[in-house]
């Protein structure tokens, strides 16, 4: 995933390949802060319904 928004970014005659790869890294942060919360999310859940039984 990360490497076919790298190339798309890439066609960009505008942006350097410093600013592809600090874009990049920006979303990865992002995506990994997402996917850390939806899991934390998740754990709570099953915590909650194992809690309930």
């Amino acid at each position: 995933m990360m490497a076919k928004i790298e190339e798309q970014f890439a066609k960009r005659t505008d942006l350097s390949k410093k600013d592809v790869k600090e874009i990049l890294k920006s979303l990865e942060a992002e995506l990994k802060s997402k996917w850390e919360a939806a899991l934390l999310d998740a754990k709570q859940s099953a915590l909650e319904r194992v809690g309930e039984n």
